[in-house]
């Protein structure tokens, strides 16, 4: 050990082990020390870089940090560069001069590409769900089996439908009010005008 003498008592600074680790110490504590394979910090102890200390590593006994209190970005260079779980699984994926892909229990969700995002899911359907401060704001629902499109509000209830090479369909409060169809459109209920009189529709003229 190396130690010094200080307002009456004697303090390491450096432990150094036969066939084990060296210590370093601050103010009698130990901050650091080297392992068969690593060098170790205690938590709460810090790996500094920087003439100002600006970027720091470090784990607090709950939670591991990088922290960077400096002007500048925080910058991660990589060709290729993946966020795993600790059990492997991938949870993002980083791709130079291609996508972005976002994994929800090991399962890809959401990718970018040229024109624009990709939402994805394991089965014919997809929705995206749209959340404001207040909760549900709204759906987009998909099927693929089906063609189907549609708009739903923060309730869950139908909108606007649309399938593919068939109807579209509008709804007020989940009840189908107008569809198109081959030939023209189909109302279900009353057309007013903005008087509030009803319109006489010609049919089969």
């Amino acid at each position: 050990s190396i130690e010094n003498y200080t307002s009456g008592s004697w303090e390491t600074n450096l432990k150094l082990t036969g066939d084990a680790g060296v210590h370093l110490y601050y103010d009698n504590s130990a901050v650091c020390y080297t392992d068969t394979d690593a060098l170790r910090f205690n938590d709460s102890k810090y790996l500094k870089l920087g003439s100002s200390q600006d970027l720091s590593i470090y784990h607090d006994g709950s939670n591991s940090y990088i922290k960077d209190a400096g002007t500048g970005w925080l910058v991660l260079e990589s060709n290729n560069l993946r966020i795993n779980s600790t059990g492997s699984e991938p949870m993002a994926n980083f791709t130079e001069d291609g996508a972005v892909e976002l994994y929800y229990d090991n399962v890809k969700k959401l990718e970018t590409d040229g024109n624009g995002i990709n939402v994805i899911d394991n089965d014919s359907t997809v929705e995206i769900s749209l959340t404001d401060s207040n909760g549900a704001a709204g759906h987009v629902y998909g099927n693929s089996s089906s063609g189907l499109i549609a708009l739903l509000v923060g309730n869950g209830e139908t909108s606007v439908a649309g399938y593919q090479n068939g109807a579209t369909q509008l709804f007020h409060d989940n009840s189908k009010k107008l569809e198109t169809t081959s030939s023209g459109v189909t109302v279900t209920g009353s057309v007013t005008d903005d008087k509030g009189n009803l319109r006489d529709i010609p049919y089969n003229l």
